[in-house]
């Protein structure tokens, strides 16, 4: 389940950085995640790449005071997850029965297919208040079933339940539509990672950086694996449709991990990347 590791990231009054969602516009979007680890551990050298995208459809279905309630449908999954001796792949778009849906890797994105999330942006911040991720994290769990135990929980169940709540999913779309501000903002860190990151904004450009402190337990005993995060640093950009609809979100994060698991050192540099682009209406 690499893919769960993927490390995502106003003013009063409406300005040229704020968003304006009309009641009952419909747009198209593709959001994608793209993560490349390098692998250092006893003279081993290895990359492995993890990618996620999907096509969603956003409708705006109400407004009020600046806030803005869209709903997000999502239409198509694509995933990837490539490195020695792994070559799994996902579209949600192929038969239930192909080989590509049963992957044991990936297959359980079936249960994005089709959902429906939604979404109280904030329109002069991008601070983004996102419900309906429950409905994903317990149909993972329904197609991964224990199958040792079949009344014992799904394995996928708690990572899932993580991914998938509603503070998780709210903390990845604030921090992708987030508008420019004077001051650097606060970029906290998604678990099992604690601490945030500072945004510096330039016009609609903006830089990442800061020094995260202390360790993260990835597993727990007896075979706990521990980790540091360093040299942590990153940039991205936003661009406006003229009606002020997001047109494109991206951005770029890199840093080190060096962990530490059964006494074997290992260190991974990791380079994420991930962008929000509106597609055109015919798409």
């Amino acid at each position: 389940m690499r893919w769960l590791t993927l490390i995502i990231l106003g003013g009063v009054g409406m300005s040229a950085a704020d968003y304006h969602f009309k009641v009952g516009e419909i747009r198209r979007y593709l959001a994608e995640t793209r993560q490349e680890v390098a692998w250092e551990s006893a003279g081993d050298h290895l990359t492995f790449t993890s990618s996620l995208a999907t096509s969603q459809a956003w409708k705006c279905v109400a407004e009020n005071h600046g806030i803005a309630t869209v709903e997000v449908t999502i239409l198509r999954v694509i995933a990837k997850n490539q490195g020695p001796g792994a070559d799994h792949r996902f579209d949600s778009a192929q038969n239930s029965s192909s080989a590509a849906s049963a992957d044991p890797l990936l297959g359980h994105l079936k249960a994005l297919d089709g959902v429906t999330l939604t979404m109280r942006i904030d329109q002069h911040s991008g601070e983004t208040q996102v419900s309906g991720g429950q409905r994903i994290a317990e149909a993972i769990a329904k197609r991964a079933p224990n199958l040792i135990d079949p009344t014992a929980p799904s394995p996928l169940a708690a990572q899932a339940a993580q991914a998938y709540s509603d503070a998780n999913l709210s903390r990845i779309w604030s921090q992708t539509l987030a508008l420019p501000a004077a001051t650097p903002q606060a970029v906290p860190l998604g678990e099992p990672l604690t601490g945030s990151l500072t945004r510096t904004w330039k016009g609609l450009a903006y830089t990442l950086a800061g020094e995260v402190v202390g360790e993260a337990l990835l597993a727990k005993e007896p075979t706990a694996v521990r980790s540091a995060m360093s040299a942590v640093a990153g940039e991205g950009s936003l661009a406006l449709t003229a009606d002020q609809w997001p047109a494109k979100a991206n951005g770029t994060l890199r840093f080190t991990l060096t962990m530490s698991a059964l006494t074997q050192p290992v260190t991974q540099q990791h380079t994420v990347t991930w962008q929000l682009a509106q597609l055109p209406a015919s798409q």
